[in-house]
């Protein structure tokens, strides 16, 4: 069997341009996927359609990823190289597309489409990529800089648009896309750049494929314990990012504000996310952030239940996403160290049931809309539950047993 990267008698890595590379062109993917949906009534004049077909724009990347998660991920573990490659080329292409005729919906459609083929590559292959160039030690820091690319994408995002505005208070779509796509160009060609030397690949990966290298990863009662977590955590941050415009509506929050409160939500979490993940790991301090931030968000959602003033409302939901958003990179580093040659799949896995939690806990929070101490009741209640599970299920034990593998 070839020794897998970061063994001793693997080459040796190539450092950090390929995994910042890769985090810039992760966080172009949520990038894109954002450019019309705080803006569908600018871009449903620019393409002359309905505000309901814009919403196609930016559902294709959701629908997309759960028909895809799995299947890339088996091609990350048979062809690392040429997928991850392909990836890159699609998000370039995908916002290049969209320049072309921005005033044509079906241009528009076209680029979100290769750009969404794109998005599990990108996600799936953040833990992967870290693997292959950095030493173990390296690792934690490196998934967590994946994952805050993947959020600084979404942060983005939601701000762009802002410095787009013409005079009368309208986006400007064709400078918007035109900008959008000089970044996810550059963001590419990088990308494609620092991964032209290939990375080594053991021969378990060639040979573990397919339905049994999802099996062989779902077999494993830790993944399926880490699942769970990002099942509920990152289900409970997605639904908050998803419904928090309507729920402070009744406050007088307009869809402006809002996204400016959904920015500083994120903010919050990426600078917690920057150190927080290495710091766990570095002190095995991986089971108190986990479950600690789980609960403490919950904590924070309940006191947004009680109808505070509004300035206590934001600041309790930052809170909440300061504590959720790091939790997503230590649960695809520890999926890393139980599934070693299989991180594609082990991924999949990790990325796809936080997508579920989001869709799941997004319905649950919208059966609430009207009563926006109901929703938030029902987030804290999901985080207290996840919370609850990860006491009894995400052990000492399971941890050790990570680091072991």
């Amino acid at each position: 069997m070839n020794a897998r990267p970061g063994s001793s008698s693997a080459p040796v890595a190539r450092g950090w341009a390929p995994v910042v590379a890769h985090a810039v062109v992760a966080g172009v993917t949520q990038l894109y996927w954002l450019t019309y949906a705080p803006i569908a009534t600018d871009a449903a004049e620019a393409y002359d359609v309905s505000k309901d077909t814009i919403t196609w724009l930016t559902n294709v990347y959701p629908i997309l990823y759960f028909i895809l998660a799995i299947p890339i991920g088996w091609l990350l573990d048979r062809a690392p190289r040429p997928t991850l490659l392909a990836g890159a080329v699609l998000t370039g292409l995908g916002g290049a597309v969209r320049v072309i005729d921005p005033t044509s919906f079906g241009l528009g459609l076209l680029g979100q489409i290769l750009v969404s083929l794109a998005q599990p590559v990108l996600l799936n292959g953040l833990v992967l990529v870290a693997h292959q160039h950095l030493q173990p030690e390296q690792r934690p820091a490196g998934i967590a800089l994946g994952t805050v690319g993947f959020f600084v994408g979404i942060f983005a995002g939601f701000l762009m648009p802002l410095a787009f505005l013409s005079g009368d208070g309208a986006v400007d779509l064709g400078p918007l896309l035109n900008v959008q796509a000089a970044i996810g160009v550059v963001a590419a060609v990088w990308m494609v750049w620092t991964a032209r030397h290939p990375a080594a690949v053991s021969a378990e990966v060639a040979g573990t494929h397919g339905i049994e290298a999802l099996k062989t990863v779902w077999r494993n009662r830790s993944m399926r314990v880490v699942a769970a977590l990002a099942f509920g955590g990152f289900g409970v941050f997605g639904a908050l990012l998803t419904v928090l415009q309507p729920l402070l509506e009744p406050r007088g929050v307009d869809a402006e504000r809002a996204d400016l409160y959904v920015a500083g939500l994120v903010l919050s979490g990426l600078v917690v996310a920057a150190f927080a993940p290495a710091w766990a790991a570095r002190t095995g301090n991986e089971r108190r952030l986990l479950l600690g931030g789980l609960a403490a968000a919950a904590v924070s959602m309940a006191v947004a239940a009680v109808d505070p003033p509004l300035a206590l409302v934001v600041a309790a939901l930052c809170v909440a996403g300061g504590l959720l958003v790091p939790a997503l990179p230590v649960l695809l580093e520890i999926s890393e160290r139980l599934e070693p040659e299989l991180t594609g799949t082990a991924s999949a896995v990790v990325w796809l049931a936080g997508n579920l939690g989001v869709a799941l806990m997004t319905v649950v929070a919208q059966i609430f809309i009207d009563s926006p101490s109901a929703a938030f009741t029902a987030l804290a209640a999901g985080g207290v539950a996840t919370a609850a599970y990860g006491v009894r299920r995400l052990t000492p034990t399971v941890i050790a047993r990570a680091s072991d593998a």
